[in-house]
């Protein structure tokens, strides 16, 4: 079943995350609303799990502050793995 993906552009580069599985039925099947490709649009309200891409759309910025989150974590653990274990007062002055 295919996934919806929210993908946005960080610092030059993009992120890509999965939102969830998209309502469609196989192109041919009942149910099948008209569009193009192997896939269409599901009728009717969506299953429990299941995503619109207007009930997507809607996510997508808890997406991008879960990611963000997640990027400041990182970047904590990342500090705190680089201080080494020292501390103000295991640091010597030597003089100039």
């Amino acid at each position: 079943m295919p996934r919806i993906y929210a993908r946005w552009r960080v610092s030059g580069g993009q992120v890509e995350r999965p939102i969830g599985p998209r309502w469609l039925v196989r192109a041919g099947d009942p149910g099948a609303e008209p569009n193009v490709g192997d896939w269409r649009d599901r009728r009717g309200r969506p299953d429990d799990g299941f995503l619109t891409v207007d009930a997507a759309r809607e996510r997508v910025p808890a997406i991008m502050s879960e990611w963000a989150r997640e990027k400041a974590s990182a970047a904590r653990r990342a500090a705190r793995a680089n201080a080494d274990g020292k501390t103000v007062s295991g640091v010597v002055l030597l003089p100039l």
